[in-house]
């Protein structure tokens, strides 16, 4: 079952995309309830400290007093009039939505409303490794929503990692959590779910090999109604307001981060926005692990548009000469301006890697095997005897092991007949010798 057919977002889907409990966005405040939000209880968190917090919500962690345990406690961040106006309060318990006659305001608290119950719907409707699992979903004692769910230790982000990586081969050993994160996003899209801003700063990477892709609050479900369509939508300009990585203003109906989103995302196609959005953002994250800079250079939204639809993105050779050929390509495929050149799937993107994974380390096991062989027949000049033929059947095992790992390997082929015919020289040789001790011999005994 798709995540869009859950009671809850049924409901959202009848209501034409603002969940009940919220108010009308004429400011009618006497809407009835269909989803009624447990009540925050006063006692039941304790010890907040803000995490993060961007232009929809505020993360704390928190202190589950009732089941002790730590959480991560995440609210709505109630809309202000004027960008960065909102001070960030220490603790949420107190939070009340906004209220007077701004419409604009009302109808902004609305919508992010909508937007963050749908992502505490989808996030806990999902059931993977790499998401995080919802504890409980409610509301503070003045109406504005929060959920809680499991708060990932020690957790730092992929950007931090990549920062911190300062050569290919340490950004490489990051393809392992990588492909975790493609698992992630193929699991989400077989539940009809397409996250939408896929970036570094978005997956944590725990202390004890976890890694979490998170914020699913831009996720559009298909063929459920999309908040985000709405060309006026109010929470995408307080989004844009808080936009912590970039700090660059998008248009009203971009959606997701300059730097990852796809060609049809800067353009602010919604309806265009699928699977394959995703994966093009999975090749900006690949590119980034290649590379350690962003695909395009870019100073405004406008500019990002403007080079992520006109053209491809550099080649990952160009920038790093160094950068496996195979994983290049990979990457080229996958940020293809063309939704139907690009890399069809998450799972056709992991399988790519994994495969190329596996070539490379059988790669690296034939070349230990000619590095091996190369040894030996090095160590067999100005050897003689058995010395020397003890020799070459180390370079020939070491030869035809190559060949186990890769058939027909013609640079393996050719050692082993170098092998071969040192190996002819060496038996004449063996034999030339012995022949003429024998003589040696024969010719002291007649003496005597």
């Amino acid at each position: 079952m798709c995540i869009r057919d859950s009671p809850a977002l049924v409901g959202l889907e009848r209501q034409g995309g603002l969940p009940a409990g919220g108010r009308d966005p004429s400011g009618d405040s006497t809407r009835s309830h269909a989803f009624e939000l447990r009540a925050l209880q006063s006692d039941r968190y304790d010890e907040f400290r803000v995490l993060e917090q961007g232009g929809m919500g505020i993360v704390y962690w928190a202190l589950d007093n009732e089941l002790k345990r730590q959480v991560a406690f995440k609210v709505i961040r109630p809309p202000s009039r004027t960008a960065r106006d909102g001070i960030t309060p220490p603790a949420p318990l107190k939070l009340v939505p906004p209220d007077g006659g701004d419409p604009e305001t009302i109808e902004a608290f609305d919508e992010m409303r909508a937007r963050f119950l749908q992502e505490a719907w989808v996030t806990g409707g999902m059931e993977h490794p790499g998401i995080v699992p919802v504890y409980e979903l409610g509301e503070t004692e003045g109406g504005v929503p929060y959920y809680t769910m499991k708060f990932v230790r020690g957790s730092t982000t992929l950007a931090t990692a990549i920062d911190d990586a300062p050569t290919l081969d340490a950004r490489l050993e990051l393809l392992e959590a990588f492909l975790k994160v493609c698992d992630t996003v193929r699991y989400a899209h077989s539940r009809g779910v397409v996250h939408r801003d896929l970036k570094p700063e978005n997956i944590a990477l725990g202390e004890f090999g976890e890694v979490v892709v998170l914020d699913w609050g831009l996720a559009k479900l298909e063929g459920a109604p999309d908040v985000a369509s709405r060309p006026q939508s109010q929470w995408q300009g307080n989004l844009r307001q808080f936009r912590d990585t970039t700090r660059l203003e998008t248009d009203a109906t971009a959606v997701g981060t300059p730097g990852y989103m796809s060609p049809e995302a800067a353009q602010g196609l919604i309806d265009d926005l699928d699977a394959r959005s995703d994966v093009y953002s999975l090749g900006a994250i690949l590119y980034e692990i290649l590379t350690g800079r962003l695909a395009f250079d870019f100073r405004t939204f406008a500019q990002y548009r403007e080079e992520v639809v006109q053209g491809e993105p550099p080649d990952p050779l160009a920038i790093a000469p160094e950068v496996p050929p195979g994983l290049a390509a990979i990457c080229r495929e996958a940020m293809s301006v063309s939704r139907q050149a690009r890399t069809p799937s998450a799972e056709a993107l992991t399988n790519a890697i994994r495969t190329w994974r596996k070539q490379s380390r059988l790669e690296q096991e034939v070349q230990g095997h000619l590095k091996e062989a190369d040894a030996r027949l090095a160590a067999a000049e100005g050897t003689e005897g058995e010395a020397l033929l003890r020799t070459l059947d180390a370079a020939a095992l070491a030869c035809r092991s190559a060949l186990e790992l890769r058939p027909e390997d013609a640079e393996a082929e050719k050692r082993l007949l170098q092998v071969e015919t040192l190996r002819t020289e060496g038996l004449a040789s063996r034999e030339r010798a012995a022949r003429g001790q024998l003589l040696r011999r024969v010719g002291a005994a007649a003496l005597v």
